[in-house]
């Protein structure tokens, strides 16, 4: 219970606490042994204490690592050259200075093939330490602060890869060339080995290019005729390039990826362009195409990525990378070339029968043998009907020169117009008539029929037509 004070409560005490403030005084205390006991005035325990825990009773053990070496000692001396004791006020301040042995390193006179490393201790115990040659080492005592080590020999020379060439390499593998010098520190036995097998090798550097450019359909197609939207394709692969060896090379491949597929078409048959990163691509005409007269160009060329760096066989930078770049639309052309046919009386006369497409003008040769030549059918049994050959007035009438037939007999082409004018002559023997054709739906194509005017029946014959 606490003491009530006057002062504090600002009034006279109560009877109560009046006795309340006497019940919190200690009425007795007794001492057994070390212990202190303390006692309220109805002789109940209050606190207690041991007094042999506190110093300058019993005495303080003085123990090392747990281990008691002076027990309940009544003092504490300190001596030594490094203990400075000094008084700050009642408390003893206890310096501590130095310490340690002090030891000469020397070395020693040579015994067999060991030299001593000598450490004297000034006060504690002196120590030998030997260094002793090995394998190749030898060992020179030249002072007392000095030793020498020399060493013989390189050791093997340990190689898991096998060597590119044979020994010694010629030219252009000649790393140590006529006149080599070596500056300090020169080269280690395994860098003489390395140059002397192992040459720096240089890898073979293939630019990117398009290859399988296909057009389908191509080659010779009817003048008018007009391709369906999605049947008119062009198809490409992007080749990268390689980097031959790769050595250390990030990739083996000369360029970077493709980014952009660009095409050049008539009348806008296809995209102009398709971004992506795919090797391949093909596009399709976006609507009904016509084929026009003469060629019907169509072209790719990709946009690539820039290349990694080449290396060589070293591991060193050789050439550059290759610069972002693309291919030329002119070296991936394909094309169809619009042509009218030819028709003639190759399967029954007074029939004009299609033939197969050919080149149109210029000095192109129709039919350079007996499987490309025109057979045309008998006229005997004709009924006075006669063969003909109808070739599009569109062709340059300046470069038809005539036509030619075959003979079994010289087994070559000879003139089919009774002329003597060599292997060409004019249509002295052919009539010429204006007529007009419907060729892919359009109508009113121009036609120059040319029909035989010999009054004699012509049998079954090859005839091919001439362009010089």
């Amino acid at each position: 219970m606490a003491i009530v004070l006057r002062q504090v409560k600002g009034s006279e005490l109560t009877f109560a606490e009046v006795d309340g403030n006497f019940q919190s005084l200690f009425y007795s205390a007794s001492l057994s042994g070390t212990t202190l006991s303390f006692y309220t005035y109805d002789n109940v325990l209050n606190s207690e204490f041991d007094l042999s825990v506190i110093p300058g009773f019993g005495g303080i053990d003085v123990q090392k690592a747990a281990t008691t070496i002076v027990p309940s000692a009544t003092g504490l001396n300190f001596t030594g050259t490094g203990v400075v004791v000094t008084a700050n006020g009642s408390v003893a301040n206890v310096e501590f200075t130095g310490g340690g042995d002090t030891y000469t390193l020397s070395a020693g006179t040579k015994s067999g093939t060991s030299v001593p490393l000598n450490l004297d201790a000034a006060a504690g115990v002196d120590s030998t330490v030997n260094l002793t040659e090995g394998t190749g080492i030898t060992l020179t005592q030249t002072s007392a602060t000095e030793i020498t080590i020399d060493s013989t020999g390189g050791g093997n020379f340990i190689n898991a890869t096998a060597l590119p060439q044979n020994f010694p390499g010629n030219s252009p593998f000649d790393n140590i060339s006529t006149g080599t010098t070596f500056a300090s520190p020169g080269k280690s036995f395994q860098e003489m080995m390395d140059l002397m097998l192992y040459p720096t090798l240089f890898p073979n550097l293939t630019n990117p290019s398009l290859q399988s450019v296909n057009l389908s359909p191509n080659g010779f197609r009817e003048t008018g005729e007009q391709i369906a939207a999605g049947n008119l394709t062009l198809s490409c692969t992007f080749n990268q390039g390689s980097i031959n060896p790769q050595y250390t090379t990030a990739t083996n491949k000369r360029s970077g990826l493709p980014n952009t597929y660009n095409y050049t078409s008539p009348a806008s048959a296809f995209v102009t362009s398709v971004s992506t990163t795919a090797l391949s691509n093909t596009v399709a005409n976006t609507s009904t195409y016509t084929v026009t007269a003469g060629t019907n160009s169509f072209s790719v060329s990709v946009n690539y990525d820039i290349g990694p760096q080449p290396k060589d066989s070293v591991g060193n930078n050789f050439s550059t990378p290759l610069a972002a770049g693309f291919n030329p639309p002119g070296s991936t052309s394909r094309s169809i070339t619009g042509v009218y046919p030819i028709f003639a009386t190759t399967v029954a006369l007074g029939t004009a029968t299609k033939q197969s497409l050919r080149a149109m003008g210029g000095s192109v040769q129709i039919g350079t043998g007996v499987g490309s030549a025109i057979q045309l059918v008998t006229e005997s049994g004709g009924g006075g009907l006669k063969q003909f050959i109808d070739v599009p007035t569109s062709w340059p009438s300046s470069n038809l020169d005539g036509a030619q037939q075959f003979s079994t007999l010289s087994n070559t082409f000879e003139p089919a117009d009774n002329s003597t004018g060599g292997q060409t002559a004019a249509f002295a023997t052919w009539t010429a008539t204006n007529i007009t054709k419907t060729i892919q739906g359009v109508p009113n194509i121009a036609y120059t029929r040319y029909t035989n005017n010999t009054p004699t029946p012509i049998g079954a014959r090859q005839i091919r037509l001439i362009n010089i």
